[in-house]
């Protein structure tokens, strides 16, 4: 594998980002049955200022295969109070969940294809 290089993820590349998390032998089992959200909540949070999402991809031979990818976002000081004085979890499914529950329904159905545009 010749790792040449990452970009930005975009909604095309969700699918397959969340199928990379589901494989994965730690993260897999950390999210769980909450790993089903995973594509609504990114395609939701794609293109706003507190996300940043990653592909990374082997160009070797002239095919492009996605390798893996990596998410970060701002989260509220509460949020980070809440975590820090909880036992110690894995933060990705918590932040998962919380998010599913705040975007608009039809991110959590297969239908839409772009995220809403942020508003305020």
């Amino acid at each position: 594998m010749a790792l040449r290089h990452h970009r930005s993820m975009q909604p095309k590349d969700v699918w397959e980002g969340v199928e990379i998390v589901r494989a994965h032998p730690l993260l897999g089992p950390q999210y769980g049955s909450g790993v089903r959200d995973l594509r609504s909540v990114w395609m939701s949070l794609l293109g706003r200022e507190a996300f940043r999402g990653f592909v990374f991809e082997d160009a070797a031979d002239s095919q492009v295969q996605r390798v893996g990818v990596g998410v970060s976002v701002f989260v509220s000081d509460k949020f980070l109070i809440d975590m820090k004085t909880q036992r110690f979890s894995w933060n990705g499914p918590v932040l998962t969940k919380r998010s599913c529950a705040a975007i608009p329904r039809c991110f959590q159905t297969s239908r839409c294809a772009t995220p809403t545009p942020m508003v305020g």
